[in-house]
């Protein structure tokens, strides 16, 4: 095992253009532990995206210390190309794949009022959970058509008749 008295560390900041149709030029902030490869775990772009790799605001793998991130209002936030989350009002987050072509929405406006909606926040979603359906219609269900009593243990169903 190193201690921290033994181990090399170097930051380079530099900046990058790119090469395409419209000029682009990006802001690395890179790092190299023991001499070992650089890495880039912040990069921002002249379009303001910010790339953070890792944790964000922990400090030697520590608990997070920050508060909070802050957006621009058509920003989103983007987990390596998996899922991203967005908010197009005040009280209201969307939920989209990665190509945001699928998604829901959640709707706080109302204070200990949870509503799923869909991504334009338009109308309520359908909630599907374990076998059980809500439509976003009203009056219409799915799953077992009306059950007189539902069982829920640790919050999870485990019946419905």
């Amino acid at each position: 095992m190193t201690t921290p008295a033994s181990n090399t560390n170097d930051w380079t900041i530099f900046s990058q253009p790119t090469t395409s149709a419209t000029p682009l030029g990006a802001l690395y902030f890179r790092s190299s532990l023991n001499g070992a490869g650089y890495t880039a775990p912040f990069v921002l772009d002249s379009d303001g995206n910010v790339t953070i790799l890792g944790t964000l605001f922990a400090v030697n793998g520590g608990a997070a210390f920050g508060t909070s991130a802050t957006l621009a209002a058509s920003g989103s936030l983007l987990w390596g190309g998996l899922s991203r989350l967005r908010s197009p009002a005040n009280g209201q987050v969307n939920i989209f794949n990665n190509a945001s072509t699928s998604g829901v929405g959640v709707d706080v406006t109302t204070d200990a009022v949870l509503k799923v909606r869909t991504t334009a926040q338009s109308a309520y979603a359908t909630v599907d959970c374990l076998g059980l359906k809500a439509s976003g219609v009203a009056g219409v269900t799915f799953g077992p058509a009306h059950p007189a009593s539902i069982t829920i243990v640790n919050g999870i169903v485990t019946a419905a008749s």
